[in-house]
């Protein structure tokens, strides 16, 4: 199978694929692929942990309070730490699973089509590359490619 290109973070699913003629891997992936999760994770973390260490110190200094000691709001704070990173990381988690399994369903809807309608499908990926710019005659040959090739066309059409 080949590697195709995915929407998620501009990722590539693959297994096995060939590297690019360079020798690198292009794909986006690992930390950089993950680096808005990461960052908004970060900043959500910050916040609540602050919200929940200065609320619980807070109440401390109240004179008819509870006195709650200071071990106590560092590990109400790093419990807190604890339950929104691993918040934070399940949903990231079950949010790519489902991105990646609704394109796989529309790629699949979309590789039957070309299967039942080739003609109509490459005339549409001729009409969509001339709208984008590219010259009519080489809108058909790339349509032309792609038609050979129904992954690499699904791909495209579903971008």
């Amino acid at each position: 199978m080949k590697a195709c290109w995915t929407p998620m973070a501009g990722r590539s699913i693959s297994d096995g694929g060939a590297a690019a003629p360079s020798g690198r891997d292009r794909r986006v992936g690992g930390l950089s692929g993950s680096l808005g999760e990461i960052v908004y994770g970060g900043n959500d973390g910050i916040v609540t942990t602050f919200a929940i260490v200065a609320g619980f110190a807070g109440a401390s200094m109240h004179e008819t309070g509870a006195a709650i000691g200071g071990v106590a709001v560092l590990l109400f704070g790093l419990a807190n730490l604890f339950a929104d990173a691993t918040a934070m990381g399940l949903g990231a988690f079950l949010s790519a699973r489902s991105t990646r399994d609704v394109y796989a369903s529309a790629r699949a809807r979309e590789q039957a089509e070309i299967r039942r309608h080739p003609q109509l499908e490459r005339a549409e990926t001729a009409a969509i590359l001339r709208r984008e710019g590219v010259l009519p005659a080489d809108a058909e040959a790339f349509a032309d490619l792609y038609a050979r090739n129904p992954g690499l066309m699904a791909d495209f059409l579903l971008r």
